[in-house]
């Protein structure tokens, strides 16, 4: 007997021990099993066993603007992935207003972190992702903690003071991010931004009164650390007037 003229009830049962692209495979193949498959195909999705398949497809229902469907899917235990999943949203997706906006709204938290502390914000951050930066403070229904810090005690304004946007580090500002706020190695954002050498982001800093006689746990100011790496940008700011 062909496949395809095999009883739901049998197709239903051979689904089950199917990986989820091979029940997408046949989800294709007709419209009986499009129809017949698709609860088959999300719970593949939902199983432990195939997470990654999962994580992407409460990603794509987001990118897609499907509240109803990533509801469903949180409902069928993939809440364990929703951290992971926002956080690649704010840090990768070109369109990551729109699927944080269905996340947040299904009701994921803002602030989770991931192991290494990380909040959406600090992937934001790190990843020079404006638009995500400033959705997620200007979000009206949700309010990040805008020093949230990671294992390393970084923050997301350290974070880009580091990578060097300063547009981003402006917005931090703008929404009360501490801007002499120490991380576990003692530097501060005005010291991250000299021993990268962004002289522009040093001197919004100073604008904003960051601490420029402030010392590392070694004792180096950011004079000290932008003289090392041969920043003579960042020097100029530093012993500029103000």
């Amino acid at each position: 007997m062909p496949f395809l003229a095999l009883p739901n009830e049998i197709v239903l049962q051979i689904s089950k021990f199917q990986s989820p692209p091979d029940i997408n495979s046949l989800l294709k193949t007709s419209r009986r099993f499009a129809a017949l498959l698709k609860p088959e195909l999300i719970d593949a999705a939902c199983c432990a066993d195939y997470s990654s398949y999962g994580k992407l497809a409460i990603y794509k229902a987001a990118s897609c603007n499907d509240y109803d469907m990533v509801k469903h899917l949180l409902a069928k235990g993939l809440q364990r992935h929703e951290r992971a999943i926002l956080h690649d949203a704010a840090s990768t997706d070109p369109n990551s207003t729109t699927t944080m906006e269905i996340l947040l709204a299904c009701g994921i938290d803002p602030d989770g972190r991931n192991d290494r502390g990380r909040t959406a914000l600090s992937h934001a951050a790190a990843a020079k992702a404006g638009k995500a930066v400033e959705f997620l403070l200007k979000y009206p229904q949700i309010k990040v903690t805008v020093d949230s810090y990671d294992s390393d005690r970084r923050t997301a304004l350290g974070i880009a003071a580091k990578t060097g946007n300063e547009r981003i580090v402006g917005r931090l500002l703008a929404n009360g991010a501490e801007v002499d706020w120490v991380d576990k190695r003692g530097l501060t954002p005005l010291l991250l931004a000299s021993s990268e050498g962004h002289d522009r982001i040093v001197r919004l800093l100073l604008y904003n009164n960051a601490n420029i006689n402030w010392a590392d746990h070694g004792g180096r100011t950011s004079l000290h650390i932008a003289a090392a790496f041969g920043h003579e940008g960042v020097v100029k700011v530093l012993l500029g007037p103000r």
